[in-house]
This record gives structure tokens, sequence and C-alpha cells, in this order.
């Protein structure tokens, strides 16, 4: 895969191209190989180009029942971008997910945690996240 990102604040912008390798071992084990290509970060202090950070994610998943799966993400971000593009320092990254059938409706349920080895001041290293999915089309085609 493939992509392109630009981000943008009051006094930085930056832009990339990230792209992402899969790999599947069996059904339920597989590799996740990333980062960015190009990387175009500019702010007060000036501009800088570069290759970005390489990420490896293991992912492994199981069957609950006929309706459920859990999974899990081990995954580490290590600096290969240079100082002026990246942060300099591994990161590193636990994803866990709940998918559920519902009728014709999915559901993803992810809770995250990332320890960030490089942070701003006042900015925690240990970040949290929890995110659901449910996609809009089975929903739309449920209430028909």
């Amino acid at each position: 895969e493939v992509g392109g990102l630009r981000e943008r604040s009051a006094d930085a912008r930056r832009s990339g191209t990230p792209c992402l390798f899969k790999l599947a071992f069996d059904r339920g084990r597989g590799l996740l190989v990333g980062g960015e290509v190009h990387v175009w970060p500019r702010d007060v202090v000036g501009r800088a180009k570069g290759n970005g950070d390489t990420f490896f994610t293991l992912k492994r998943a199981g069957v609950v029942d006929e309706a459920s799966a859990l999974g899990l993400e081990l995954g580490v971000t290590l600096p290969t971008a240079e100082h002026t593009v990246g942060s300099g320092k591994a990161d590193d990254a636990v994803s866990t997910i709940y998918c559920r059938d519902l009728g014709p409706v999915h559901i993803d349920a992810n809770l995250n945690a990332l320890r960030l080895a490089v942070v701003d001041a006042g900015s925690s290293h240990l970040q949290w996240g929890i995110s659901i999915s449910i996609p809009l089309s089975a929903l739309l085609r449920h209430h028909r």
C-alpha cells in the first residue's frame, strides 16, 4: 500500500509518502513492515527532507466463535530516519482488537497503547487510544 499524507498546524507542515507491506504467514499470523518513503517537514527552524522511520508489527488473530474474533498486534518503530525528519528514538506499540458480527453489521473495537521515546514538553510518553468502527453501508442496508 502506498499513500499520501499532509499535516498542517499554525507554524509547521509535514508531507510524506507512507508505504506498507503486508505478509501473512497463515490465516491468523502476519507481519507488517512500513514507514514513509519520503518526508518533507517544515517548521520555524527550516525545511528538511528524507526517508522516515521504519515500523514492524507482528499480528496474531484467533477465532472465538462463529461471530467473533480476537487479535493482538505488537509493534516497534525503529529510528531509521535522519534526526531532522524522525525522532531519533524507538517507539513501542500494543493493540488489542475485538471483532464481532451482529447480524449484517460487523464491529471492530480496538484498544491501543503507544510508548513514545521522544515527546513535547508537558506530553506523556504513554499514549492510549480506543476506537470502534462500524461500516455505515451495513447500517444503511439494515435500516431500509
